[in-house]
């Protein structure tokens, strides 16, 4: 698993994720495309998700893809968002082993 950042697409940069098969490696695969910087991907332990930081700036946000922490699925490709309230900017996060995630936030 692995992110790409483009600046092709209106002078803003556009994050990619990717999975490749080590043991076929013409056989990559997008998983999500996003408008900003994915950041900190952690593969989850059983290897079914990954977590990671979008940074989308203010005014490009949508409700599409707010800045925030995602989960990304990787059985059924779907993306949950972590923290939809928080009113600060995200500085980083921890995954709980039980499910869930701790996010460290600076109040703007």
């Amino acid at each position: 698993i692995f992110a790409t950042v483009s600046t092709v697409f209106d002078d803003n940069d556009h994050s990619e994720i990717y999975s490749l098969d080590l043991r076929n490696v013409s056989a990559l695969t997008r998983l999500a495309n996003n408008r900003g910087e994915v950041s900190q991907l952690q593969l989850s332990s059983d290897g079914q998700s990954v977590l990671y930081a979008l940074e989308v700036p203010w005014d490009e946000q949508t409700t599409h893809d707010p800045s925030g922490i995602y989960l990304l699925n990787l059985t059924d490709e779907t993306i949950e968002r972590f923290g939809e309230s928080l009113n600060g900017d995200i500085q980083g996060y921890a995954p709980i082993a039980s499910g869930g995630v701790y996010i460290l936030e600076q109040w703007q």
